[in-house]
């Protein structure tokens, strides 16, 4: 007999079996964890909430398992590792408490997958120190509802209808990234109020349907180089991606993502955020002495990328006393330097002699206040435009 088979037997010993035609193959209990492989939940439903499951396992007849002073049900107390291998859910699924991990391979949800599902009376939060979901198919919906993941990767999925991961936090997952890889939403995908606390990766995920990422939190970046999005995003009250940490993460073409997304829906103020943060990307990855470079950083320094009026109004004022300095140091006939004069050359209306008598420090005044005005209404247009 086999070590795992042994182990079976353990596990076992611990309940009643009602028919004993089951196969031990299809059920292992190894390291505290519960693995079931090739089995087809087609009676009743799997529920972690109550702790009951009804179950048929492999090819035979529909087997009920019970604690001894229960019948018809299974309780797994003390089980907090799970394991689904080629597994078939012919009924809703639910998972409401606490786990060490959660794994499903190769499986198909035939009706609804929640876990720690928030509607109806539930609004408690649950842990789970590792999800992980490869090569399976939701083909009604899924939730994954104020959970506390430890460590989550998710490849090669396909949800059919809707894919709600509301309120959860994300902490850590493979290479310490967060990743969805090779992931098709086709209805909606709802990341509703989820924190992910590393780097965020869509790595050649399809958005066939709507999705949303209301109030997200991101802390190390968010990565969408590699989505394919064919429906509006909606990315609302997003947060984090303008933090130095995320700044370094998120790519130029993620920002322009977002931006876009912002603009179809009408958020000007919005997009007008990620398009500075776009542009700030786009410099960094210039090189140093291009023109490109020397332009997008100038804009930088004069008004933050047109999102702050208060720049350009410092720089006016630094023009205005650097023109009031040179003229008064470069012609004898105008007055020595004094402050008031400051006001006198922030005027790009302002034509006196002295000022016309110095051809280049005439143009530099004009060229540069004229562009400093139009940074500052620019900056406060953002914000007030319809």
């Amino acid at each position: 007999m086999t070590e795992d088979s042994k182990a079976v037997e353990k596990t076992y010993e611990e309940f009643v079996v009602e028919n004993h035609k089951c196969s031990l193959n299809s059920l292992k209990y190894k390291s505290g964890e519960l693995i079931f492989e090739g089995v087809s939940f087609n009676s009743g439903l799997l529920s972690f909430d109550n702790e009951l499951i009804n179950c048929s396992i492999g090819t035979n007849q529909l087997k009920t398992f019970s604690v001894s002073d229960k019948k018809s049900n299974i309780s797994y107390t003390d089980v907090k590792k799970f394991k689904f291998i080629d597994c078939k859910f012919s009924d809703d699924t639910f998972f409401k408490k606490n786990l060490e991990s959660l794994i499903f391979e190769e499986c198909v949800f035939e009706k609804r997958c929640y876990i720690n599902n928030q509607y109806e009376t539930n609004t408690a939060l649950i842990e789970i120190n590792r999800i992980v979901i490869k090569k399976t198919v939701f083909k009604e919906n899924f939730k994954l509802h104020n959970t506390v993941i430890g460590y989550f990767h998710i490849e090669d999925t396909d949800f059919i209808k809707n894919a709600d991961f509301f309120k959860s936090v994300f902490e850590s997952g493979k290479d310490n990234n967060i990743n969805f890889v090779a992931i098709n939403f086709h209805a909606l995908a709802l990341f509703g109020n989820t924190e992910f606390k590393q780097l965020l990766q869509f790595k050649y995920v399809t958005f066939k349907g709507y999705s949303h990422f209301r109030s997200a939190l991101f802390k190390q970046g968010f990565d969408l180089e590699y989505a394919n999005i064919e429906q509006e995003m909606n990315f609302f009250d997003i947060r984090g991606l303008d933090r130095k940490d995320s700044k370094k993460t998120t790519s130029q073409e993620t920002y322009r993502i977002i931006k876009h997304q912002l603009q179809k829906v009408g958020n000007i103020i919005g997009a007008n955020k990620y398009h500075s943060l776009e542009l700030s990307k786009r410099r960094q990855q210039l090189s140093f002495y291009s023109f490109d470079y020397l332009v997008l950083l100038f804009h930088w320094v004069s008004s933050n990328h047109s999102q702050s009026w208060l720049l350009p109004l410092i720089w006016i004022f630094i023009v205005g006393s650097l023109t009031s300095w040179g003229v008064a140091n470069s012609c004898s006939e105008c007055c020595f330097y004094q402050i008031e004069h400051i006001f006198k050359y922030i005027s790009i209306f302002n034509l006196d002699d002295c000022l016309k008598k110095l051809p280049i420090i005439f143009v530099m005044n004009k060229v540069s206040l004229g562009y400093l005005y139009y940074q500052f209404l620019t900056a406060i247009r953002k914000d007030t435009r319809k």
